[in-house]
């Protein structure tokens, strides 16, 4: 009772100085953006942005949130997190989202960040009802059906040789079923059909109409089973050294949080990304309160090349991402690798301390034997791979102690560590050293690194924010890295380094300003034709302003300007973008558009900024060349169940004559993306 009079009294409160419960204000965006403030070639930001779009559209529960999941969204520090853990066992669950503002150490400018991704749920809602009743009556319970079209013409559609004309639709196809709550249950379907892909039904090839269909079923917390997962999903243990799926943000404005990964285990994969989760069952068993078994199998298909040189088709020379099937020599690479994977994780939990073992075995049918190449040299090749590690998390006072140790044959040793961690409300430190061999290499590995893969890399990290006021707060990193072999297009051992300073100022609710810096020194080839493979040190410095402000109460803008130089071999090209943004609420109808100016010298300065898109959607290219881009998106609410999207993109470069290659290039230097979406909710 005197928890509800202390609720009744903080509401009118916050009707005065913090009106942040209304989700349409919060700018998730603005909260991607500063997660990831900028972006090039190494990372999967899209797997990253599907992942960080789960979380938003299935927020979790505060009261039964774990430190892992928590920490898993990269907004509180250390003594955050610990303050609200100690305030749920001390007070008992929070019976409302306004009571989060009378925790310690959470202030309302990190309130607003973890809004989007949380829900405090009624308990008799979950215990007093059965399963089959939870499933039913779910609010979160929706269908989504999406459509694209380019509409100028592609060479696929065009081309005469029958091998590589695609075969398929230009329209694009995306289906989606998946009705959850937050630590209790989860299932759902997703398909896809890209543009030029055949909608076949071919048992035997495992196409059943769409040409990508994934499927999971979860339950949670059922007496000792925590967790079990049937069908598609990815793991994420220890610091992803050897299991790790798309949940590290790696380096970018957010630069304390994000270098640890969480312990999470095994969530669904509900992405249409193809080739990148497993397929099978794990299962979460508490065999004491201590201790923790997380055993996982998968079997999967995976595309793949096969190698010409194989009379028997049974040496595949490299792996496939795209997921594209749209002519036949793309059909001859569709899952013709299968993959087996067995594994577990042990894990030990008492207190703060939380250690276990990852062990993964994963065998295919046919040998990876990559072409061999000067910087390839210690790439896996062969049919099996095994590799176990140990990883240990401790918590003292405000800060988290983390790290991994991976063992993989033959006598290969890789290791991540570090900590991160308050020394006040106002100062956050981390640091972080790795060391990754050459002929390390797990296949799903996700740790922190510079390069896309942790292998062939040393490197000392350094990161901090400080809040100079409540208005202002800064964040900056150094990272030093070392490859001790080669690389793609860098045929030397190299060095470099990446460092960044980010200022924001927050004078008001409705108006956000942001400055940032990057430099980055990291090596490269001077040209591939010459013998001696020549290379020089590249030197590349990004710089953005952004203003985010609310203009009127139901209109927003952001306003941006990006510049970029890159010196290689003693000749400096730039490139530059200025971008606005608006949004505009009308209640049951919002439209948001984008109109950007772009001039970049060469494709080492092109220009990346994220766009807005219609729910569960991602949108995110390159700028290059000399152009505008702009586009629209009409959101259109009928009622609470149904809601209407539509999108129209345009980006025009001046100076050429087609724009794409290959396979995807169109005549002319306009592209033109229309896109609809309906969601039902049951």
């Amino acid at each position: 009772m005197k928890k509800l009079l202390f609720i009744a009294y903080l509401i009118p409160c916050f009707n005065l100085q913090a009106q942040f419960i209304n989700r349409k204000d919060v700018d998730v965006q603005s909260l991607i953006d500063e997660l990831i403030s900028y972006q090039d070639e190494d990372a999967n930001y899209e797997e990253l942005y599907e992942n960080y779009l789960d979380l938003l559209n299935h927020p979790l529960d505060i009261n039964n949130a774990t430190t892992e999941q928590l920490r898993n969204l990269y907004i509180l520090n250390e003594l955050q997190v610990n303050s609200l853990i100690k305030y749920r066992v001390e007070n008992g669950a929070l019976l409302s989202e306004y009571e989060l503002q009378s925790i310690p150490n959470l202030d309302l400018r990190s309130i607003e960040k973890i809004l989007p991704f949380i829900i405090v749920r009624n308990p008799e809602e979950q215990l007093n009802s059965k399963l089959l009743k939870r499933i039913r009556y779910n609010p979160n319970n929706y269908l989504v059906v999406r459509s694209e079209l380019g509409l100028e013409t592609r060479a696929g559609f065009k081309e005469d040789d029958s091998l590589r004309r695609f075969l398929g639709h230009p329209q694009k196809y995306y289906l989606r079923y998946r009705n959850s709550i937050a630590n209790d249950f989860s299932f759902g379907i997703t398909a896809e059909q890209d543009a030029g892909e055949a909608f076949e039904w071919i048992p035997h090839k495992k196409q059943f109409g769409f040409d990508y269909l994934s499927f999971h079923a979860q339950i949670q917390n059922k007496g000792k089973i925590k967790n079990l997962i049937v069908g598609d999903y990815q793991l994420q243990s220890g610091q992803g050294l050897v299991l790790g799926g798309a949940f590290g943000t790696g380096k970018g404005g957010e630069t304390i949080n994000s270098i640890r990964r969480s312990n999470i285990l095994a969530v669904p994969f509900t992405s249409a990304l193809e080739n990148f989760g497993l397929r099978g069952l794990t299962l979460t068993y508490q065999v004491k309160p201590t201790i923790q078994l997380t055993p996982f199998i998968s079997i999967i298909n995976r595309d793949a090349n096969v190698s010409n040189e194989s009379l028997e088709n049974n040496i595949v020379s490299s792996l496939q991402s795209t997921g594209f099937h749209r002519n036949i020599n793309e059909l001859i690479d569709r899952k013709v690798l299968n993959e087996k994977r067995i594994g577990f994780t042990s894990q030990y939990i008492k207190g703060a301390l939380q250690t276990g073992i990852i062990y993964q075995y994963i065998n295919f049918n046919k040998v990876l034997s990559p072409a061999e190449n000067l910087y390839n040299q210690f790439a896996f090749r062969g049919k099996e791979n095994q590799t176990a590690s140990a990883f240990v998390n401790y918590s003292f006072y405000n800060f988290a102690f983390f790290g991994e140790l991976a063992y993989q044959n033959p006598a290969t040793i890789a290791f991540v560590a570090g900590t991160l961690g308050s020394l006040s409300p106002y100062f956050d430190i981390a640091i972080l050293v790795r060391n990754y061999p050459r002929n390390f290499y797990t296949f799903s590995a996700n740790a922190f690194s510079e390069a896309s893969q942790p292998k062939n890399e040393r490197g000392l990290y350094w990161g901090l924010k400080y809040k100079i006021h409540k208005h202002w707060q800064t964040s900056a990193y150094i990272d030093l890295f070392e490859f001790p072999w080669l690389q793609l297009r860098n045929y030397s051992p190299s060095h470099g380094y990446e460092w960044l300073f980010r200022l924001q100022y927050q004078p008001t609710k409705t108006i956000n300003y942001s400055l940032q810096l990057r430099e980055e020194s990291k090596q490269r080839n001077l040209t591939i034709e010459n013998p001696l493979y020549l290379t020089s040190q590249g030197k590349k410095r990004n710089l953005f302003i952004n203003v985010d402000y609310t203009v009127a109460p139901k209109l927003t803008m952001r306003s941006r300007i990006q510049y970029t130089q890159y010196e290689f071999n003693q000749n400096a090209t730039q490139g530059m973008a200025i971008i606005q943004d608006l949004t505009y609420d009308f209640g049951k109808l919002k439209i948001s558009g984008r109109y950007a100016l772009f001039n970049t010298d060469d494709f080492d300065n092109r220009q990346y900024a994220i766009e807005k898109d219609m729910w569960l959607a991602y949108s995110f290219q390159p700028y290059a060349g000399e152009g505008v881009r702009r586009y629209i998106l009409l959101q259109y609410d009928f009622n609470k169940k149904l809601s209407f999207w539509f999108r129209y993109a345009h980006i025009r470069i001046n100076g050429v004559e087609s724009m794409g290659s290959g396979l995807d290039a169109i005549e002319g230097n306009v592209r033109t993306d229309v896109k609809c979406q309906v969601r039902v909710k049951f």
